[in-house]
């Protein structure tokens, strides 16, 4: 990773990584060294889809981590139903105790960012912001080609 930063002359703390907790799991020590590593060059690591699978709170003692990213599925639900949004407000709270950025997915009302902005959520993604598009369709809308 060293080298392609240096060849690439990108800045590292600019690059993110997400991994799953599939990945932590399988070799917890060997992912805990390798993550400490990435974080001493200054790549931000973020745990993506958590509250899915394998999720744990120890996950998120365990391994040095930036950002925590709550997958879609505790957000759907979260405007109209109380105990979603008291489950999300409890995972969005232990990742601030961690001094985890959190990341929301999948927001597509705006009863939903009502809700997660309550909650502690300052970074929202989803379809209400904008839907996948390929990078010829990015440059021509965004940037003018």
């Amino acid at each position: 990773m060293t080298t392609i930063l240096e060849q690439t002359g990108f800045p590292a703390h600019r690059l993110e990584l997400e991994i799953t907790e599939g990945y932590l799991l399988r070799r917890p020590d060997a992912a805990a060294q390798v993550l400490n590593k990435l974080r001493r060059l200054g790549i931000c690591i973020a745990l993506d889809d958590f509250g899915t699978g394998y999720a744990s709170i120890g996950h998120l003692k365990q391994f040095d981590l930036d950002k925590l990213k709550l997958d879609r599925s505790f957000v759907e639900r979260v405007a109209d139903d109380a105990d979603a949004a008291g489950v999300a407000h409890a995972i969005v709270a232990l990742g601030r105790a961690r001094n985890l950025t959190i990341t929301t997915e999948g927001v597509e009302r705006e009863a939903q960012v009502q809700m997660l902005r309550v909650a502690g959520c300052t970074h929202l993604q989803g379809w209400l912001y904008g839907k996948p598009m390929s990078a010829g369709d990015f440059e021509r809308e965004y940037l003018g080609g």
